[in-house]
């Protein structure tokens, strides 16, 4: 699992999502401004790192044992931070984003004022130990041999001139400059040769791939096992979703999980009773054949119907009246459910954003053998201010899907689903051709 540049952080094998660390330190009342980031472990394990949490705080009431008490209270073990990195302004461009660069510098001066998180408790870092902590930032510890980078390149480093830092080790952050100077040694065709090399032809009838397989065995699951999925399976599922392509790369989408039993419970009572109140205002069905209710109540629906052809479709009216009569649950007893929501001022149509988010995420679930399914009838809830405002729906956010997650009972993926082949018109040539 790969994190783009600067997306997160992976520590003991676990994705720290700074955002996440960063609003615990917000809700610290001696701490005015915060921004995390990582470092490379001194273990020397590859691509992990260490977080630091580079805070301004109030002199004053500055008590970093506190700190680390509280984000102890509030967060995951891998996700409190090893330091904290006391600063009197956190460096910043123009446009308010922190610079990293200069936090590590800052990090690396001997004078720094720098806090370890040890069993709960605090500890400022003495010269020799800053010092250590910057060998490790420097790459010192996680080091690649010349002869083992030939090996992952495939190419050999005769005639390339190094840096005179750069001896018989490389340091894992210069293994890619490395690669693009053996590129630029090459001869256009040994370039040609080689990114041909890394193109999958695949003949036809091959097998399908994993990402094909987990598309073509994925199911909508509607009977949950009651047993959690792990927090950190989630946070995979949530970071495949943060990926997914969008206009403009605008990304107008926002995330809440409820895994609290007793929020989902009444979110599905809330859904159940708008049901009820629906079907005794649309279902004619309840109404004697020829009375004067039966016909006054069908008009409306009709008209409804043609107003809103989707919303009042047959397919979710009946599982309104299934929803209403206790037959159907809402939210199919899911241990988790994650809520998505829709930036309104998204470029282009940021509803068709919010779709590519949510079959990011019910895929990357899929891969994990965890069970989905698109709750639509979660809109509802947003008729609930209450509601809303409980779960931190704020504007210019709005609810526009849902999905529930969990582990499947049974083997969903041994059913058989029916889709329809379609004519495809096929250009190529000048000509057309039609394909099924």
């Amino acid at each position: 699992f790969d994190y783009r540049k600067g997306g997160g952080i992976r520590r003991n094998g676990d994705f720290v999502n700074p955002g996440f660390v960063e609003a615990a330190l917000a809700q610290v009342p001696q701490i005015t401004d915060a921004y995390v980031y990582g470092v490379p472990s001194a273990n020397g394990a590859p691509g992990e790192k260490e977080v630091v949490a580079a805070i301004v705080v109030d002199r004053a009431s500055f008590d970093p044992c506190a700190i680390f008490a509280d984000l102890g209270r509030k967060l995951e073990a891998n996700f409190i931070p090893s330091f904290l990195q006391v600063l009197d302004e956190i460096p910043k461009t123009a446009s308010e984003k922190p610079q990293d660069r200069f936090l590590i510098e800052a990090l690396k001066s001997l004078a720094a004022e720098v806090y370890e998180n040890r069993d709960g408790g605090a500890k400022r870092l003495d010269p020799d130990a800053l010092a250590a902590l910057c060998r490790s930032d420097q790459g010192a510890a996680v080091k690649v041999p010349v002869q083992e980078a030939r090996a992952q390149t495939g190419s050999d480093v005769r005639g390339i001139q190094w840096r005179s830092k750069m001896s018989d080790t490389l340091d894992l952050e210069n293994l890619e400059d490395f690669e693009c100077e053996l590129e630029a040694a090459e001869t256009k065709a040994d370039r040609t040769a080689r990114r041909r090399t890394a193109i999958q032809d695949i003949a036809p009838g091959a097998d399908w791939n994993d990402v094909e397989h987990a598309i073509l065995t994925r199911r909508s699951i509607r009977k949950f096992k009651g047993r959690q999925p792990p927090a950190h399976m989630i946070r995979r599922i949530l970071e495949m979703g943060r990926f997914a392509p969008s206009q403009g790369n605008c990304q107008p989408w926002s995330f809440i999980v409820v895994r609290d039993k007793a929020m989902i419970a009444e979110m599905e009572q809330y859904c159940v009773s708008v049901c009820q109140g629906m079907t005794a205002g649309v279902d004619y069905t309840n109404y004697p054949q020829g009375s004067e209710q039966r016909a006054a109540i069908m008009q409306s629906t009709l008209q409804l119907n043609r107003e809103s052809p989707n919303a009042f479709h047959p397919v979710p009216m009946t599982a309104i009246k299934s929803i209403a009569n206790g037959r159907f649950a809402v939210f199919h007893k899911a241990p988790t459910v994650i809520l998505i929501l829709m930036d309104k001022r998204g470029v282009g149509v940021p509803q068709v954003d919010v779709g590519v988010v949510g079959t990011n995420m019910v895929l990357a679930a899929q891969s994990l053998g965890l069970g989905t399914c698109w709750v639509g009838f979660s809109k509802l809830l947003t008729s609930n201010t209450a509601l809303m405002d409980k779960l931190g729906v704020a504007p210019p956010f709005e609810l526009a899907e849902a999905i529930s997650v969990g582990y499947p009972i049974g083997s969903p993926a041994q059913q058989t689903i029916s889709r329809q082949t379609h004519q495809i018109a096929w250009w190529e040539g000048g000509e057309q051709q039609i394909l099924h």
